[in-house]
């Protein structure tokens, strides 16, 4: 990647989720090479899990999972917790009530325990595009 001021210069794009994403690499091309983002999810060998998701979503969908198919599918598994909790009682305050009581459950992303802000992630990962490729940064 060449530095400089002068128009038409590279410069390194970082970025979010989306920025590890192969529609990220498509759009961005090879100024994609280089690149840095942060993400939850990155690679999907991460463990049983991720690679058991992994597998699925390919069969299912016929292309790799990425960061949006595990955010769904986390944001789904709450849900469901949730609404197990609130059985009886369905209502959104009763199941906005339950998800605000979860913690310490492990999802695709990581460790999810509901803030009263409703944040639920508290960490994250690097991760850079190589040859079009979304890739864990190692962390020393």
């Amino acid at each position: 990647m060449r530095e400089g001021k002068a128009p038409g210069s590279r410069r390194r794009i970082i970025g979010g989720p989306p920025a590890g994403t192969p529609q990220f690499v498509k759009v961005a091309g090879a100024a994609a090479d280089g690149s840095f983002f942060s993400s939850p999810y990155i690679p999907n060998e991460a463990n049983d899990a991720t690679r058991k998701f992994a597998a699925a979503y390919k069969a299912l969908n016929n292309e790799d999972a990425e960061f949006h198919g595990a955010k769904g599918y986390d944001g789904a598994q709450l849900l469901f917790k949730a609404i197990e909790a609130t059985c009886s009682d369905v209502s959104g305050e009763a199941i906005a009530k339950a998800l605000h009581g979860i913690s310490s459950y492990q999802g695709l992303q990581g460790e999810f325990s509901v803030q009263e802000n409703g944040e639920t992630l508290s960490q994250t990962q690097i991760g850079t595009i190589e040859g079009g490729v979304a890739k864990l940064v190692p962390l020393n």
